[in-house]
């Protein structure tokens, strides 16, 4: 049947090419239409499938909680310190005129802080306090027993770092607390704004991200000082792009690099617009479907048009090769036809078996995986179907406007490798793929993702001057009343308690700073107990200026009657606790007590939550590290059945198209020695699985499956003869390789760890499969069927 349909295609192209052309411009038509609403969404959340309860909690609780969330920085510097004050006032009340902004936080409520100072400080934090004061004193007072002699000091770990920087962050905060947000000497200043939206929609973050870098540039030209833009979504921000720059760049490399391949490989620069005329049809009716598919494409998809780019040429190139060589001994009507029913047969099972290989991937819960299959399929299947429906047209006409000459057939056998090298290539491979498998692991380091970039130094050192604590909460709750929230802190105060190895660490909520009774007493307790350590004359020996100071305000201080009721708390406190809108509900925010930027700390943080038993009344959790947990979950548990999917189904296709199954091994053969080829070498260079490349697995499994399609029906065509078909092969199988590699190779030279692994993996996937197909396949062949090769 494929072979009536392709001559009815080459005689229809043969005498009327024009009005094919002219078709295929007007199917055009309809996705032109629908380019111009093509856009990238960089938010992670975005990745997630809806039911996500992370993906869920995020947006339903994200436009209620005000603060303790992701922010933004505007950090200012200079030496004059009523200057300062003025440019800090001005942005501020530029940024609060900005539509998206939620919160600006700028001032301290001094007066309150003023008066209750030490009692704000949370009862767990007093108890390091004290402890750490035990030890001061036994160290430094000779008349005093050392009681804690028998309780070793704990090893530094992250959690203690943590508390260590933040339990001085509160002494200092509560010890002398200016009116504005600013460093120790008053020449550093800074302005957290939250946005309404964070995470959930990165788009919208951005455009509040270039306002607010406007309105530094105004403010610092207008008051002669440093004004810059730091935080937690900066970050982000900064990641998403880089990504779109790297994308750009990419792409253009990409092309250019293609092109110069092809036109070395032609020897002929005319011979492009026939090469080129079919891809782009393909390529434009892909990107047309995208807003109905998908609606937007994510930060994995985007790089598969420059990608498709470069797969798809393959096609034309081995359309265009043989066409060429057989106009090079029969009429171009004899030449289209044999072409068309025995190359394109070959191209129609390879775009079918690539296709089926990214459309394994849509049933993936991970929208970078699932979107990324099905986009890819039907950019593929475009790519083919307009191939073959209209090259042959553009053939002719690039025939009668001479782009297109006949070449001279390949008859010169090319070398084949001989048995001791064969066997000693196999047995390499065999070797490379034991070495290799036990060093294939997941990369679970965030950090090396380039999810988040730091910002410059010169933010860094400003940030940690104003801000030492500047990371945001790893996880939100929500609670709907204040019983429901002291119910829960009870409940995270007991799962700590029964878990030593939690990774549930600072808690933080409305409750800081209007304590329960009970909690209210013990700290009151503390205090006296602190007081009356710190009242002796050895505390004139600490030798850390900032800690001899406290020391001494807390000796001197006397606590009001009564603690603070919920009345009395500034509103600047409270908008970020206590949510917006109505009814009034109680934010938490829960950091981790391990680091959470670890993949596996992630995902043990955000298991210890979702075990616990909320009370009633308690909705989350929301945040950075469920997200990137339940992508971590998503993937990993996915990935090994999605690569055995795609193998099982690219087989299949493979023996239905042979109907033989010592076709369809030797066909499968050159791919499953390629990827084990692959594993070794990603062993030797350290290469790791992340979320990012995992795709680049079932990709590879419909890629490199074609070479071995074309090499197999080519071989069977010259009745078994190897070197023959390596003479024909050698150009076509190196040029559709290389053109494709350089759709990924772009890639390469991107700043963004992501798309760099996606780029390297593909390339020595690529590599290793074009090595196995001229070197180890003919090898086999001769060594199997001799007599037929001579």
């Amino acid at each position: 049947m494929y072979e009536r349909v392709a001559s009815s295609i080459c005689g229809h192209s043969l005498r009327h090419p024009v009005l094919w052309i002219l078709a295929a411009l007007l199917l055009c038509i309809p996705a032109l239409s629908q380019v111009g609403k093509v856009r990238i969404d960089t938010s992670i959340i975005r990745l997630l499938p809806d039911d996500s309860p992370a993906s869920m909690w995020t947006r339903e609780l994200e436009p209620q909680v005000s603060g303790e969330r992701s922010f933004f920085y505007l950090l200012l510097e200079g030496e004059e310190h009523e200057r300062l004050v003025r440019a800090v006032n001005a942005a501020v009340e530029q940024a609060e005129a900005i539509q998206g902004v939620n919160l600006v936080v700028y001032r301290n409520p001094v007066e309150f802080f003023e008066t209750y100072r030490f009692l704000l400080i949370p009862s767990s934090y007093l108890t390091k306090v004290l402890h750490e004061v035990l030890r001061w004193e036994t160290k430094l007072n000779p008349f005093v027993v050392d009681l804690l002699e028998d309780d070793p000091e704990p090893e530094d770990s992250y959690q203690r770092e943590q508390d260590r920087a933040h339990t001085r962050h509160l002494l200092e905060q509560y010890g002398s607390l200016p009116s504005y947000h600013q460093s120790n000497d008053g020449k550093t200043m800074g302005i957290i704004v939250y946005p309404e939206t964070g995470l959930s929609d990165i788009s919208d973050a951005r455009v509040l991200f270039e306002e607010l870098n406007v309105i530094s540039g105004r403010v610092a030209s207008e008051f002669d000082v440093w004004v810059g833009v730091g935080g937690s979504l900066s970050r982000w921000i900064n990641g998403s792009n880089i990504i779109l720059t790297d994308l750009r760049r990419s792409g253009i490399i990409a092309v250019l690099s293609i092109l110069t391949i092809v036109t070395v490989g032609f020897r002929r620069f005319r011979v492009i617009p026939v090469l080129l005329f079919p891809l782009c049809l393909g390529l434009l009716w892909s990107i047309g479907l995208v807003p109905v598919l998908v609606g937007d494409l994510n930060t994995i998809t985007a790089f598969f048009l420059i990608v498709s780019f470069g797969l798809g040429i393959d096609f034309s190139i081995h359309l265009v090769k043989r066409f060429q060589s057989e106009l090079g001994r029969r009429p171009a009507g004899d030449a289209l036809t044999t072409t068309l029913q025995t190359t394109g047969k070959s191209v129609f099972l390879s775009g079918l078996t690539t296709a089926f290989a990214l459309l394994t991937l849509s049933v993936s819960e991970f929208k970078g995986i699932s979107e990324f299959g099905l986009i890819g399929a039907v950019s593929l299947l475009s790519i083919t179907l307009a191939m073959l429906l209209f090259l042959p047209a553009v053939v002719v006409a690039g025939v009668r406007l001479k782009l297109v000459v006949g070449a001279s057939p390949g008859t010169e056998r090319a070398w084949v490798m001989g048995p001791a090298l064969t066997v000693a290539l196999a047995a390499g491979i065999g070797v490379s793929l034991f070495w290799g498998i036990p060093g294939l692991e997941f990369d679970l380091d965030f950090n090396k993702l380039g999810g988040r970039v730091n910002e410059s130094q010169e933010i860094r050192d400003r940030q940690n001057a104003v801000y030492p604590s500047s990371l945001p909460p790893a996880a939100v709750f929500v609670a709907d009343r204040m019983q429901s929230l002291d119910d829960f802190l009870t409940v995270l105060d007991e799962a700590k308690a029964a878990n030593a190895e939690t990774t549930i660490g600072r808690v933080s909520s409305i409750r800081d700073f209007f304590p329960a009774e009970s909690e209210a007493e013990e700290r009151r307790v503390l205090l006296e107990e602190l007081r009356d350590h710190l009242k002796g004359r050895w505390t004139r020996r600490i030798e850390d200026e900032v800690y001899r100071r406290q020391a001494e305000e807390f000796a001197g201080w006397d606590p009001p009657d009564r603690g603070p009721v919920l009345d009395e708390i500034p509103e600047i406190l409270r908008k970020k606790f206590i949510t917006a809108g109505a009814p009034r509900s109680y934010a938490v925010a829960i950091y981790p007590s391990v680091e959470r930027r670890d993949g596996n700390n992630a995902m043990a943080f955000t298991r210890e939550l979702y075990a616990l038993a909320l009370p009633q009344g308690i909705k989350g959790p929301m945040g950075e590290t469920p997200v990137m947990a339940e992508i971590l979950w998503i993937v990993t548990s996915e990935g090994p059945w999605l690569v055995l999917i795609t193998f099982v189904g690219v087989a299949l296709l493979v023996f239905a198209s042979q109907r033989s199954l010592r076709d369809t091994i030797w066909v499968m053969l050159p791919l499953v020695a390629g990827m084990a080829m692959m594993i070794g070498v990603m062993a030797v260079l350290g290469l790791k699985v992340n979320f990012y490349n995992i795709v680049v697995f079932p990709a590879l499994l419909g890629m490199g499956v074609d070479d071995g399609v074309h090499y197999v029906r080519r071989w069977k065509d010259n009745r078994g003869d190897a070197g023959l078909t390596q003479g024909e092969l050698w150009v076509p199988l190196t040029l559709t390789t290389l053109t494709t590699m350089m759709g990924y190779a772009g890639l390469m030279l991107a700043r963004h760890p992501g798309l760099y692994s996606i780029g390297a993996l593909a390339c020595i996937g690529l590599l290793s499969t074009w090595f196995t197909t001229l070197f180890l396949l003919p090898g086999l062949l001769r060594m199997v069927y001799r007599n037929r090769d001579s």
